[in-house]
């Protein structure tokens, strides 16, 4: 049973109400007050005690934790849920923020009454999904009807990669890990991790979406599993069209090297099936593919900034000029030191600034927002902050009729200063902070241990 949860989660994300609950965590809906909207919110609970015997393990699980929901943030496909931002809470159990889909239907519902150029249009767009993961390396492994969510737009979005792997991790030959309707014969046998596995759970998905039924006895777990194994999938009828059969039937095949090798050679036997040419590629899933890049070229420069924060977080702290051409990978160099620095606890600050028609004290903006939903502030910082936060008085849930204090405009850039460090001490007290600004966009990192 899971205990009583807070309302608010560092001081950002109000915990609104379940969506959901499983083995790892629960899901809320819960409002950014940052942000100033509603998200789905992940928080991974039962970590482990913190206790010496114990210790080691708790920290390698919420480093692996961390690092996938890095991965998770990395994504950025039209068919794929976005994750918006993660994190640990006070407890340091890690969570995530996606984005929420009001009155979502899942995959076999949406799809259910509609024409079969409509159905096999979904399944394309689901398969344009794991094109994207599949060529970042990352395999799906728990694809099922309830994790390809259809939106009022009949836009396909597929979620919870919680049992994701990235195809070079080592796995466990004794952990079975999935939804058995539409597990693969090689996961039951301990067999090799591949994309053919996602590919087969489509064709679960496709063979139930036209026949109406699953192919396999899946009120009983262990005729199911004998199923999987063993029978034969019978091969289905449908009127005028014998292509479709042939396709869902090879991705069902029990020996994964007798499917189709990719989710791209899905798409084109589909779009062949029905007459229709191959989907073109957005604008938005081409661009998506460019960001997917990984992370080269830089890594003498992230070694270097990992052994600075490492500095900061044993007391010694410092700050850098990260310069270059526009391109060179500096916003890539910040991200990546930013999830070193969440995985290390610190906490981090980021804003950005312009060269040419900027706001005053542009690039302090958002940092100051993020302290200000930590602190207790007086009327006369409120009063300091509104002069370049507008809507601090919403951010914070002020009365409207509250007192601001007086400012005296000559002075205002050392009131500014003063508050920001005020805000600093009342929050993480004096401790060394590694400072990271560039050119020429005058982005800010600022991280400290906590």
């Amino acid at each position: 049973m899971t205990s009583q949860q807070p309302s608010m989660l560092g001081n950002r994300y109000q915990l609104l109400e379940p969506l959901g609950e499983g083995g790892m965590g629960v899901v809320y809906r819960a409002f950014d007050r940052l942000n100033r909207q509603t998200v789905a919110l992940k928080r991974v609970l039962n970590l482990g005690k913190t206790d010496p015997e114990t210790q080691a393990g708790y920290t390698q699980t919420r480093l692996a934790l961390a690092n996938e929901f890095q991965m998770l943030a990395s994504l950025h496909h039209p068919h794929v849920i976005n994750v918006l931002d993660y994190g640990f809470d006070a407890e340091r159990n890690p969570f995530f923020t996606m984005m929420l889909l009001e009155k979502p239907r899942n995959f076999l519902v949406a799809a259910r009454d509609a024409s079969l150029e409509g159905r096999v249009g979904l399944l394309i767009q689901a398969l344009q999904a794991l094109t994207y993961t599949h060529r970042r390396g990352i395999i799906h492994r728990d694809l099922k009807p309830e994790n390809i969510l259809v939106t009022t737009e009949n836009e396909v979005k597929v979620l919870d990669f919680g049992l994701a792997l990235l195809r070079d991790t080592a796995v466990d030959e004794d952990t079975i890990s999935g939804t058995f309707a539409y597990m693969a014969p090689e996961v039951l046998l301990g067999g090799e991790i591949t994309e053919r596995m996602d590919l087969y759970a489509i064709g679960m998905m496709a063979y139930e979406l036209f026949a109406g039924r699953h192919p396999f006895r899946h009120d009983n777990l262990l005729l199911l599993m004998t199923d999987i194994l063993e029978k034969p999938v019978e091969p289905l009828q449908l009127d005028g069209n014998a292509e479709l059969p042939f396709i869902i039937a090879r991705l069902l095949y029990k020996k994964p090297e007798d499917r189709y090798p990719s989710a791209q050679e899905v798409i084109g036997a589909l779009s062949h099936a029905i007459g229709q040419p191959v989907p073109t590629e957005s604008i938005a899933i081409r661009e998506s593919f460019i960001k997917a890049a990984q992370f080269i070229g830089r890594e003498p420069e992230l070694a270097r900034l990992k052994e600075a924060l490492s500095a900061a977080v044993a007391g010694r702290g410092s700050a850098w000029l990260i310069g270059g051409e526009s391109g060179a990978g500096k916003s890539r160099l910040l991200s990546e030191i930013r999830t070193h620095a969440l995985v290390r606890g610190a906490q981090v600050l980021q804003g950005q600034g312009v060269l040419e028609g900027g706001l005053a004290y542009h690039a302090w903006r958002q940092p100051l927002r993020r302290l200000a939903l930590a602190a207790s502030l007086t009327d006369f910082e409120v009063g300091v902050l509104e002069q370049i936060i507008p809507d601090i008085g919403e951010l914070l849930g002020a009365d409207e009729g509250d007192e601001i204090g007086c400012i005296d405009q000559a002075q205002f850039g050392c009131h500014l200063h003063d508050t920001f460090g005020e805000l600093l001490l009342a929050i993480v007290g004096v401790v060394p902070a590694l400072f990271l600004h560039f050119l020429p966009s005058y982005r800010h990192t600022l991280a400290w241990p906590t």
